[in-house]
């Protein structure tokens, strides 16, 4: 049997999974199902081989067909394990049909290029998206810290559906993401919802480590990506094709590169052949002729030109002068030091390594991923002040003040300056008569609003670890761009004209004893701190329990000398090699005050358990605190550019013809523009319903009448319902329903709520993501409208979620509603996560 004949085959059994479910099982399922159930047997899923051919083929062209006939008997494998999942279960995730149905799309994809050829291969396996093949998340039972009652209990049916849902949002968001291919801020918010949803999962129960990294591994990435683009000078609101096609009447060839960049690189992740291809000739065309773009194949690490050149299109060009400057300036007090009988050989040593010629680039290449892995850049809270306001006003009667005013009526004659009697009837009606009036000034009380940063307290461990440990002194350069990339946010945002923003960021390094102080409130105070951050090189031990105690006083502190102080956080840089007492930080927070802290980690390197739960309880409480770890390797790639690597534009010699290159580039654009007609169309015929990308359409011809027409049907707004009325009772499998409905409610409130746009556009992404989500609830949606017809009341407050987060409103019972959603699972003995809407300034 061929390749294509055994993919075919595979593919029509997942169908059968999902349509078919009665129709699989045998004598042995039949006889042994009870005993699977009994010990909580689950599927596990495994791709390595499939991942094995992706990075190989090519290599070795005589070893493809065997990689590739291992790979498919690995597919042949999982199937074979879903299949036994629904006899024993009675149903599949449809998460795991629907990422068996992608593994079987990219292994067709690879065979087809297994027969093409290698050289015509690279270029798109190159490119192809391995996230999209990874088994779905999965709760890791031999580091689930539970007793085995809870054990048995998250094994249940009801407990295990809630999970698979709540873990299969991840995915369904991030193919959302994936499947934006038009706006970068859409698929920026996507990325980043789901990069929220991950890092609430991963900090309430213990996934698969390896799943959760590659995940990560993946939305970082693509989030660099996305900030690169957008320096490139494209706008993230516009469509990218009507980007190009401006850039390309206007002559811009630049923004037209980066354009067709971005599209290129979408389409061939997805394995959109029929796009890449148009997008491939284009650039072909634009770098020089045939193959100069498409048949270049970068393996290595990006030139420290491209990296520092990205560098001042994101961050701008006063960061990267002054992170050359001070690297230079520290290089030369350490080589040549004002007194050499102190000399710290040791720290010398790492220095001169940390700051040898050329490490610039890789302290920008750590910059550049910063945005990707972590949340810098405070968010910014409205807040209402009452203030005295000074008011003048003329009066007609004497005060002990007054003016020279602009005589308006014939009245004010008798009190006028007159030069010429025969002109003030002239100059009255010109304006140029002055008369004097009398002035009375008071006070009175003001509302107003204004935006107000969050206290920031970057704790960051200065220990030798940091520079001597780890590869390549990548744990100590990411930490000093953690710190470089929240000073450029904060720059930015004091720089913005016509916004009055007070910021506040502090920070200190730590060793065994505490550093000094800093604090940063000015664009001058910022740049002076980013020379000490980077420009001092640091040693010691760690003490991270009295740092976070004592940045805890210092909180307390603040809220004295400010009253409106309400939210604080606190980012502890470290990597996890020190004790902490958890009950002794905890018992800290509580006694700082009313002031709403969080506490954040990022663990370079290495892991710390205690500070990993700290985060965790925070999270459950409903707060956005986030915990994240980057292995020595990861924080290595990061650092020297093999990462997120990106294309730049290249100035071509002037072509010979301009005009048929002109011609060819519009073609191009033109078929990319049916292409994707085409498949709207397709789409909304093809899906159930299909109003996803209806809505999406709508939006997009800004009908946002049919927009909210569509979205209350889906989202109804209930009234409240009187205090007399009696909620009828639920059945077992409608108290099951209502969970899944909390749930797929609350995710889509918490992912809206990231995105920007207005409303229309926020409706528009409401709609696709509950269509994603309700197959996983294993509620069609019938089933779902029917539920909110009997039962609406018992969802009132996460559907009011939903309106709140496509408004850009804050849900006002916030906690209440995270309660509902965590319920969900508590109630039943397994931990779960708290999901909200919630509102980015």
């Amino acid at each position: 049997m061929s390749s294509d004949e055994r993919i075919q085959a595979l593919d029509a059994r997942v169908e059968r999974l999902t349509l078919a479910p009665h129709e699989i099982g045998g004598v042995f399922e039949r006889v042994f199902g009870g005993l699977y159930r009994l010990v909580g047997w689950q599927a596990r899923f495994s791709t390595s081989r499939l991942r094995a051919l992706m990075s190989e083929i090519g290599l070795e062209p005589e070893a493809d067909e065997k990689l590739l006939s291992r790979a498919l008997d690995e597919a042949e494998d999982n199937v074979d394990l879903a299949e036994r999942a629904v006899a024993v279960h009675g149903y599949v995730p449809t998460a795991h049909a629907s990422w068996l149905s992608r593994a079987l799309d990219t292994l067709h994809r690879v065979a087809a290029l297994v027969q093409q050829g290698p050289e015509l291969s690279r270029r798109a396996l190159g490119a192809l998206d391995r996230s999209r093949v990874l088994p779905p998340l999965r709760v890791d039972e031999d580091r689930l810290d539970a007793t085995a009652e809870a054990k048995e209990r998250l094994a249940t049916p009801d407990v295990s559906r809630l999970l698979e849902l709540q873990l299969a949002a991840i995915d369904h968001v991030m193919e959302a993401a994936r499947g934006e291919t038009s706006t970068l801020e859409r698929r920026r918010r996507l990325l980043e919802g789901a990069r929220r949803l991950l890092l609430d999962v991963s900090a309430a129960l213990p996934l698969d480590v390896e799943g959760v990294r590659e995940r990560e591994q993946f939305l970082s990435n693509e989030i660099t990506k996305v900030d690169r683009l957008q320096g490139t000078g494209l706008d993230p609101r516009v469509g990218l094709r009507y980007q190009a096609r401006r850039a390309l009447r206007r002559g811009d060839k630049e923004r037209l590169y980066s354009a067709l960049v971005a599209l290129d690189g979408f389409a061939l992740a997805m394995g959109d052949g029929a796009s890449s291809a148009r997008t491939g000739r284009a650039l072909d065309a634009l770098s020089g002729g045939e193959g100069t773009f498409t048949g270049r194949w970068e393996g290595a690490a990006e030139s420290a030109e491209d990296v520092a050149r990205s560098a001042e299109q994101v961050f701008g060009k006063p960061i990267v002068d002054a992170l050359r400057r001070e690297h230079g300036l520290a290089r030369g007090r350490v080589e040549q030091p004002v007194d050499p009988t102190t000399i710290d050989k040791e720290l010398t040593r790492l220095a001169i390594d940390y700051l040898a010629p050329g490490r610039e680039a890789q302290a920008m290449s750590a910059l550049l991923s910063v945005d990707g892995c972590f949340e810098v850049g405070g968010a910014l809270a409205p807040i209402r002040s009452a203030e005295l306001e000074e008011v003048a006003r003329i009066v007609p009667h004497p005060t002990p003040e007054m003016l020279y005013v602009t005589a308006r009526e014939v009245e004010d004659l008798p009190r006028a300056v007159i030069e010429d009697p025969r002109t003030v009837l002239l100059d009255l009606a010109a304006g140029r008569l002055l008369a004097r009036k009398h002035v009375h000034r008071f006070q009175r009380p003001v509302t107003r609003t204004r935006l107000v940063g969050e206290a920031r307290v970057y704790v960051l461990d200065a220990s030798t670890s940091m520079l001597a440990l780890g590869l390549g002194q990548s744990r100590a350069r990411m930490r000093d761009a953690i710190m470089v990339a929240e000073l450029a946010t904060m720059m930015r945002r004091l720089e913005e004209p016509g916004r009055s923003v007070r910021l506040s960021l502090f920070y200190r390094y730590f060793t065994l004893k505490l550093g000094e102080l800093k604090c940063v409130r000015t664009t001058g105070e910022a740049l002076a701190a980013l020379g000490d951050v980077v420009g001092t090189p640091r040693k010691g031990g760690t003490d991270i329990q009295s740092a976070l105690v004592s940045s805890l006083e210092l909180i307390r502190d603040a809220k004295r000398d400010d009253p409106d102080l309400a939210r604080a956080s606190i980012v502890l840089v470290t990597d996890g090699d020190a004790e902490v007492d958890g009950d002794l930080v905890r018992t800290a927070r509580e006694h700082a005050g009313d002031v709403a802290i969080t506490i954040s980690v990022i663990a370079l390197g290495e892991e710390n358990r205690v500070l990993r739960d700290l985060v965790a309880r925070q999270r459950a409480r409903g707060e956005r605190a986030f915990y994240h770890h980057i292995d020595d390797q990861r924080l290595l790639d990061l650092c020297q550019g093999r990462a997120a690597k990106l294309p730049l534009y290249r100035a071509q010699p002037e072509p010979s013809n301009p005009a048929a290159l002109s011609r060819g580039l519009e073609d191009v654009l033109a078929e990319l523009d049916e292409l994707e007609t085409s498949r709207r169309a397709a789409t909304a015929r093809g899906a159930e319903g299909g109003e996803g990308a209806l809505a999406q359409d709508e939006a997009a011809t800004r009908d946002a009448r049919a927009v909210s027409k569509r979205f209350e049907r889906w989202f109804p707004p209930f009234k409240p319902e009187p205090l007399l009325a009696t909620p009828p009772p639920l059945t077992e499998e409608e108290i099951g329903d209502r969970d899944a409905v909390r749930i797929v409610l609350s995710t889509v409130a918490e992912v809206v709520g990231e995105l920007t746009g207005d409303t229309m556009h926020r409706q528009s992404d409401a709609i696709d993501l509950i269509e994603r989500l309700l197959p996983d609830a294993r509620l069609s949606p019938g089933r779902y409208r029917a539920f909110l017809e009997r039962f609406g009341g018992q969802v009132r407050e996460e559907l009011a979620a939903v309106h709140a987060a496509t408004t850009g409103a804050e849900a006002s019972f916030d906690h209440r509603l995270r309660a509902n959603a965590q319920g969900a699972l508590e109630t039943r003995g397994a931990p779960g996560r708290a999901v909200a809407s919630r509102k980015r300034s």
